[in-house]
């Protein structure tokens, strides 16, 4: 029930606090959320024009069905490796890291490796695409109550606090100054938008 208005609500929290998502709208006839593709361009000619995309799973040889940690899917520490052997920027590595946090707190716990792509820019750049399928699954009780991915050891949320997010900064190679950083920016920064976004959502 209601996932079109909350997917709506979470991808426009995420575009507020400038971690990057899909530009979406709410159709309320239809009860959808209704994303713009970012994987298209407009030519001089007016012809559609198709941005070459890869998700994570797709990157890493994995088929969808193991799209899970837990069912062989790509780990965090995967994650990383296949953003930086692929050529990505310093930013979409930290967006990496944003986006992790942005799901803990919002409760998305199906933000599996499938949720993340690259894609090639028109000037053949590497990027982490925007954000897409964001949304609070912790709402719905027939869905997981744990992780997508392992943080520090733990993936049931309630039980990840700073012991594991400093063991997760070291796997992944970060100082944990600066991933702690980053949780406490992402935390603040939700609070601070999301009266302003259910507002935009309620006019």
């Amino acid at each position: 029930w209601a996932s079109g208005i909350n997917e709506t609500m979470v991808m426009r929290l995420a575009s507020k606090i400038g971690i990057g998502a899909a530009e979406v709208q709410y159709e309320p006839i239809a009860k959808a959320c209704i994303i713009k593709r970012y994987d298209r361009l407009i030519d001089t000619n007016g012809k559609i024009k198709r941005l070459h995309q890869l998700d994570l799973c797709q990157l890493d040889g994995k088929p969808s069905t193991t799209k899970y940690e837990t069912d062989g899917g790509p780990t965090l520490i995967r994650c990383l490796e296949l953003l930086r052997e692929s050529g990505v920027t310093a930013t979409d590595l930290k967006r990496l890291i944003q986006w992790v946090f942005f799901n803990l707190y919002v409760g998305n716990n199906d933000s599996h490796a499938k949720n993340l792509s690259i894609y090639f820019s028109p000037n053949n750049e590497v990027k982490l695409t925007p954000f897409y399928d964001l949304l609070s699954t912790s709402l719905y009780p027939g869905l997981s109550r744990r992780f997508a991915f392992n943080i520090g050891g733990e993936s049931k949320p309630s039980n990840i606090n700073k012991d594991q997010v400093i063991a997760m900064s070291e796997s992944l190679g970060f100082k944990s100054k600066y991933v702690l950083g980053i949780a406490e920016e992402i935390s603040n920064s939700i609070l601070e938008a999301l009266n302003a976004v259910s507002e935009e959502i309620n006019k």
